[in-house]
């Protein structure tokens, strides 16, 4: 009765956010991209419209099942921010119910059934503060789909074994059990809904393990050994062969984001397939301790892990926390005191009622893209790329106080490299300090003769100089023959329109 009330109550009230109060999208958090310039999903749904989500990538992903979740609310809904959110909030809490079924099946099958831990520890995640920018940031809702599937494949296979009867459940039986071909099914599922389920089959070859029996050391023989074991690879050669594919596809679609001129801190592909493992040790802290926690951090330079600090990543890893409570509270039953019990299930249930508070105000700082870069700033005053974000979101309407931000941003920004050095650039040309900033264009026009936004922005600095022909010659070599221009980007070409347009005359 307790932990049901209790269940009731912090399910409630995480969701009470909802209940009041605008919501927009983070437009300069690539909500723009996803859904607000996004003519993919805004289109009617036909099989044409389908196929090009099953054959696009975009901002160097490749998600096709998410687009059509996107295109499916925009159907419904429109392009509402509330309704992408509504629906993230209903994925997770189905993700949450399949999260304690799968779990209540594991720690039964290891003879060890516990329901009430299970559903504790699936209360803890359900609302755990750390998991709030999936169901807050739009564009973090393939995490939430991706889950779904995942969890589903986990479901299915532990059915799979336990429709097995128990005599069979040893350690020679289980490896060489076939699997279901609806849970690869469901993995590729998962993986076209979002990458992060990429590792999938390793918790699959996991579970087989754990659930596995080992014989006896008298009874082990070579070569029954090595036949089990190449059953047992046989029956997952379909896991094999599409982890193989979609990490293929992964990688060709991420291909871009490898690239040096992506973005201000880059990433070689070998660091971001060290960030796919390493993401996985990271959750700890935050799942013990998730203050403060934002949508950006921003750890010292000399931190070589830092690229892999994003609360959404937190949301795969952390559904192991569910069985492990189950199986605490297995170990607390078979102590002598049964007083032991019950405070666990009060201790517990008073850190769910906390954390749902927590997640709650969390909650309140999605509402707007304002709101998202204040709270993060509370929380790290000098992190140069919210500092950016608010300027440019501030620039139009609030100009005097969108400056102080670009000169916390100024100072605040990486040095080294070529997107670094185009950031510095761009604050000095947005404070009016054309000088420094063409000098900087200069300096990188000598190491990247071809790159067009080196040569586009020198094409501007030629324009406010008066020199016009020099000016438009840049454009057209940045348009006609300029690297590194992201796919649909027409700077250079507006700017010949604009330079063949103007009136020298013109204040």
């Amino acid at each position: 009765m307790l932990v049901g009330t209790v269940a009731s109550v912090a399910v409630a009230y995480y969701a009470s956010p909802f209940l009041h109060g605008p919501w927009e999208f983070i437009a300069s958090w690539d909500d723009s991209i996803n859904f607000l310039d996004n003519t993919m999903i805004q289109q009617p749904l036909s099989i044409s419209s389908i196929v090009s989500m099953f054959t696009t990538v975009k901002i160097n992903v490749y998600e096709p099942l998410s687009w059509l979740l996107k295109a499916l609310v925009h159907s419904v809904w429109g392009m509402d921010p509330f309704a992408v959110r509504i629906v993230t909030l209903v994925l997770h809490w189905v993700n949450c119910l399949v999260l304690y079924a799968t779990s209540a099946r594991l720690l039964r099958q290891l003879g060890q059934p516990h329901p009430l831990g299970c559903f504790i520890g699936t209360l803890l995640y359900a609302v755990h503060p750390i998991h709030v920018e999936v169901v807050g940031w739009p564009s973090a809702q393939p995490y939430a789909l991706a889950m779904l599937f995942t969890l589903l494949c986990f479901y299915t296979h532990l059915h799979a074994l336990e429709c097995t009867s128990p005599h069979h459940r040893r350690f020679f039986s289980i490896l060489s059990m076939g699997m279901p071909r609806d849970t690869s099914r469901l993995y590729v599922c998962s993986v076209m809904s979002k990458s992060a389920a990429i590792l999938v089959p390793v918790g699959i070859v996991a579970t087989d393990i754990v659930l596995s029996t080992p014989p006896q050391p008298c009874s082990w023989n070579r070569r029954a050994t090595t036949l089990a074991l190449l059953r047992y690879a046989i029956s997952k050669a379909g896991y094999g062969v599409s982890m193989l594919g979609l990490a293929c596809m992964t990688a060709a679609a991420n291909a871009d984001g490898a690239m040096v001129d992506t973005d201000i801190l880059h990433l070689s592909m070998t660091q971001r397939c060290v960030k796919a493992v390493v993401v996985l040790l990271w959750p700890v802290r935050k799942l013990l301790w998730p203050t403060p926690l934002r949508y950006h951090y921003q750890l010292p330079s000399t931190l070589h892990a830092s690229w892999i600090d994003t609360d959404r990543y937190v949301y795969f890893p952390a559904i192991v926390v569910v069985p492990v409570v189950g199986q605490l509270f297995t170990y607390i039953d078979t102590m002598c005191y049964p007083w032991n019990r019950t405070l666990a299930v009060v201790s517990l249930c008073a850190v769910a009622l906390c954390l749902a508070h927590v997640a709650t105000l969390q909650l309140e700082s999605w509402r707007t893209a304002e709101a998202v870069f204040r709270h993060g700033l509370k929380s790290d005053p000098t992190d140069w790329r919210i500092l950016d974000q608010l300027q440019e979101l501030l620039l139009e309407t609030r100009p005097a106080e969108a400056t102080l931000y670009l000169q916390q941003t100024l100072r605040y920004s990486p040095r080294h490299g070529l997107k670094a050095q185009l950031q510095i650039a761009k604050c000095h040309m947005l404070l009016g300090q054309s000088t420094e900033a063409c000098a900087i264009y200069e300096s990188l026009h000598e190491q990247y003769p071809t790159y067009a936004h080196v040569l586009n922005n020198m094409g501007i600095c030629h324009w406010k100089q008066g020199r016009l022909r020099a000016a438009r010659d840049l454009f057209v070599r940045a348009a006609a023959n300029g690297t590194g221009l992201t796919r649909g980007d027409q700077s250079p070409q507006t700017n010949i329109i604009l330079v063949d347009a103007w009136d020298p005359r013109t204040p």
